[in-house]
C-alpha cells in the first residue's frame, strides 16, 4: 500500500508512452521545466502530470500549417532573426503584426515554445518565448506582452497559449 505523499517515478520509456510525445521531447520538458531526476534514473511523475495537465501540447502534424497568415512567406524569414546581429536590424514589430491575426497563432506559439529552440513563432524568438516560461520578471517579457497587447493579444491570451494558465 502507497501512501498519498508518496512521490511517484517515471523512466523515460513509461513517459513517451504516457504523454504520447517523443523522447526528444521528453528531454526538452527535462530541461525547460527542471523535471526532478531521481539517483536510480527515474523522474517524477507528478512534475510531467502537472505540466501536461491543462495543455495540449500540439505536435506539428496536429497544426494546420495551410491556414497560417505566413504560409507564403520564406521560411528563412523567421529563422534568420536569431542570426547574429539580424535582430538589431530587424523590428520585431514586422513579425507582430503578421502573426497577430493569425488563424493558428496560438497553436503555433504553442508548439514552437514547446518543440523549437530556434526561430520566430507565434510572432516571437527563441529568447522571447523562453521567457515566458520562467516565473520571473523581465523586460523581455513586458516588452513581449505590450507589443501583443497592441496588436488585440493579451497576456492572458499568450499564457493560455504556451499552456501557462
Amino acid at each position: 500500500m502507497s501512501s498519498k505523499n508518496e512521490v511517484k517515478k517515471i523512466s523515460l520509456s513509461q513517459a513517451t508512452i504516457r504523454y504520447g510525445v517523443t523522447q526528444r521531447t521528453i528531454f526538452r520538458w527535462i530541461e525547460k521545466y527542471e523535471i526532478h531526476q531521481f539517483e536510480d534514473g527515474y523522474y517524477n511523475r507528478d512534475q510531467f502530470d502537472a505540466l501536461v495537465e491543462n495543455y495540449a501540447n500540439p505536435d506539428y502534424k496536429e497544426v494546420d500549417w495551410d491556414r497560417a497568415a505566413c504560409k507564403d512567406l520564406p521560411v528563412n524569414f523567421f529563422y534568420r532573426i536569431e542570426e547574429r546581429g539580424v535582430s538589431k536590424l530587424i523590428n520585431l514589430e514586422v513579425f507582430r503584426v503578421e502573426c497577430a491575426p493569425c488563424p493558428i497563432w496560438a497553436q503555433c506559439l504553442g508548439y514552437g515554445t514547446h518543440h523549437e529552440n530556434y526561430g520566430v513563432w507565434g510572432g516571437m524568438t527563441t529568447e522571447e518565448r523562453q521567457s515566458l516560461l520562467t516565473n520571473k520578471k523581465s523586460a523581455i517579457k513586458e516588452k513581449v506582452f505590450n507589443d501583443f497587447d497592441k496588436q488585440g493579444i493579451s497576456k492572458e491570451m499568450i499564457l493560455q497559449a504556451i499552456g501557462k494558465q
